[in-house]
């Protein structure tokens, strides 16, 4: 019995469906859902509770501030997607096989890097700055706060996890593109 990919009826042929024209809608289910994840990583360095019981006009500020938080830090990864569509376009490729690579890539760096920020901020009480940057980059700067062979290791799965759930956004993106392709997502 042969497993065929590009059964029509069957999900696992996204090396198919991702050609079509339908690449936009994936697009955007993807970074919207992207962004709901970011805003969720985000969300366990942000002390909403205490700054509701604070004061509720600082309140209402963090909410536009906390959802502006994501769009800002997805920014980047939406533009060099745009900017790989852009040249895919141009050089006439009728795959986009690279748009879809550099989506995930983009944004699963950005996944990773608000995880790390969220991270150090739990352990330090401080976000990412000069001096965590100093610490990473200086030889010997890690192991003085007692990194081993093991931390890279343990940051290297971290960061593959992250990588693989957005290639699994992405297929979940395109289905769910593919599937209300009747609606207007343009």
């Amino acid at each position: 019995m042969a497993f065929n990919l590009h059964c029509r009826n069957n999900h696992f042929s996204t090396a198919k469906q991702m050609t079509l024209d339908n690449y936009k809608a994936t697009l955007k289910v993807f970074f919207t859902t992207t962004y709901f994840l970011i805003l969720w990583i985000a969300s366990d360095s942000i002390a909403f509770y205490e700054i509701y019981n604070e004061n509720l006009v600082s309140f209402i500020y963090l909410i536009p501030t906390f959802l502006l938080y994501g769009i800002l830090y997805l920014l980047p990864a939406i533009a060099f997607t745009m900017l790989t569509a852009w040249v895919s376009k141009k050089i006439h490729t009728k795959k986009n096989y690279a748009v879809f690579i550099v989506a995930i890539l983009s944004s699963g760096l950005t996944a990773l890097f608000m995880y790390s920020n969220a991270k150090i901020f739990s352990l330090y009480g401080m976000y990412i700055n000069g001096f965590i940057l100093n610490l990473v980059l200086t030889p010997g700067g890690v192991e003085s706060l007692g990194g081993s062979t093991a931390s890279d290791v343990g940051f290297a799965l971290i960061a593959t996890g992250f990588l693989s759930m957005q290639v699994l956004v992405m297929w979940v993106s395109n289905m769910a593109a593919d599937k209300f392709q009747g609606l207007n997502f343009n």
